[in-house]
């Protein structure tokens, strides 16, 4: 007896997004947040979590867990990298942003 296996991937978007599980990813970027070291300055994070992106003023706000803040970063090209602490001192380690 021989079995034929059928392999099916479904495609459906991720919740609250327009990107599927089949989405291919650019293979080079640009980094709009942080340096990639680990760090407490304003460019900095240290184990970033949630994102979330304000598509009318073209802001980044993430979730920097071990700083204990939230830092918000403009996208316009002519941004320096340089982020704002828009809420700490009260938040514990936050994760996530709606």
């Amino acid at each position: 007896m021989q079995f034929l296996l059928l392999g099916i991937l479904i495609c459906a978007p991720i919740a609250r997004s327009q990107t599927t599980a089949c989405t291919k990813w650019s293979t080079t970027g640009v980094t709009i947040a942080g340096t990639g070291v680990a760090g407490n300055s304003s460019h900095q994070l240290y184990t970033p979590q949630g994102i979330f992106i304000h598509k009318l003023t073209n802001t980044l706000y993430v979730a920097d867990f071990s700083n204990q803040r939230v830092q918000k970063f403009s996208l316009d090209a002519s941004s320096s990298g340089e982020g704002v602490t828009v809420a700490s001192g009260s938040w514990w380690m936050p994760v996530d942003i709606y």
